[in-house]
Parts: C-alpha cells; structure tokens; sequence
C-alpha cells in the first residue's frame, strides 16, 4: 500500500475523526496530571492545600521518575516539565485537523491561533530541555517573553474564532460558548494551578476537543 504525504491528515481527519476528540482530550488529562506535580515542585511547601492533599499522585509521580530514569539525576522539575511537550502536540493536532473552517475569517482566527500555539510550543522546548533549572537568563526570556506572550495570544485567538462562529451561525452553539469562554477557563485553570503553561493549555486543550462536535452553519 503506498502512503501519500496527507496519509497522516487522512488518518485523522478522515477514517479516523474520532481522534481530533481523542488527541485533544488526552493532552487535558496530561495537563490535569503535570499540572498539580509541576505546581507542587516548583511550590514546595508553599503549594495551596489542594496540591498538597493529592498525596496519591505525587507518591505515584515519584515512583514513576525513579522507574522510568533508573542512573538518571534528572531533576524532578525537568523531567515532568520536559512532558509539557506531549500536551503542545495533542493540542496542535487537534487543531491542525479540527475540520477547515467555512467561513475565512474563522480559518483566519484559527491559523492565528495555531501559529501562536506553535510558536509556544517551541518557547516551551527551550525552557524545559534547554534552560531547565540551571539557565535562570535563558529560562525567562523563553517563557516570559515568548511562550506566555503567545500562550495569550492564542487563547484570544480562539475566542476571537468563537465569537466569529457565534456572528456567522446566528446561534449560541455550546462549542462557539465553550471558545469564547477560553481566556475566562485559562484564568481559573491558572489561578487553581497556581503555575503556567499548564493552567492555559488545560482551557485551550478543552476548546480544542470540542472543534468537532462545532455547528457547521445551514445555507
């Protein structure tokens, strides 16, 4: 059987739709896991009593460092940090392969938002396999003046797509609510985490898995 270069898009936007649910869906729930561990050890003992409470999880992600890194001195902060990248790639694929918008403007909005969540994604690479712990200087150009600058600019670009959807549907569809909603999600994802880029990726990974279930406008 001979594979064309779209065989992967086929893959996923054509025999296999369910996954631009699928993908989307398992970078939330790697968010939700990294989140609170990260959260926790970048906290400390300063973390909010919820972090702290998951007992279960921090006791398991440290068996789970220890079994995977067996002779490693990785960090704990750089090895789960460096697992962000898994929830850049499920978000991207769910977008790169959430259905091609029917109006331009919508495409615009979306290409927008790619393009900033791309662009995040590599800032995140330079901060958790580049920078680390180690590379303070390096640590802060890469995150703060570039993956949180793009991180908001992507979620205002989905909201900006949501509004859209909303003008060219004529109807409150609950995926067009849930975009519009983003940056409100990415507030209290943040402020429950207490840390980034978890907090955001939790509400675009979420707005992301819904691009299937969207309303396509009647004519």
């Amino acid at each position: 059987m001979k594979y064309s270069p779209n065989s992967v898009a086929l893959l996923i936007s054509g025999h296999w739709p369910y996954l631009r649910f699928v993908i989307p869906c398992a970078s939330f729930l790697l968010g939700a896991i990294l989140g609170p561990i990260q959260s926790a050890i970048w906290h400390a003992e300063e973390s909010s009593n919820w972090i702290k409470s998951l007992s279960l999880l921090h006791e398991l992600a440290v068996d789970f460092q220890a079994f995977v890194s067996t002779g490693s001195m990785m960090l704990p902060y750089d090895f789960f940090g460096k697992m962000t990248a898994l929830i850049y790639i499920g978000a991207l694929i769910g977008l790169l392969f959430a259905g091609k918008a029917t109006d331009p403007k919508e495409a615009i909005a979306k290409k927008f938002a790619t393009m900033f969540l791309l662009i995040a994604s590599c800032a995140d690479v330079i901060t958790y396999w580049v920078a680390g712990l180690e590379n303070e200087a390096l640590r802060f150009q890469s995150f703060w003046l570039c993956e949180v600058p793009a991180l908001v600019l992507c979620i205002a670009s989905l909201s900006i797509y949501g509004g859209i959807k909303v003008y060219v549907e004529k109807h409150l569809h609950w995926t067009s609510v849930l975009l519009l909603a983003t940056p409100a999600l990415a507030l209290l994802a943040t402020a429950s985490l207490d840390y980034m880029p978890h907090g955001p990726l939790l509400a675009i990974s979420l707005a992301v898995a819904t691009l299937p279930f969207s309303k396509r406008p009647t004519r």
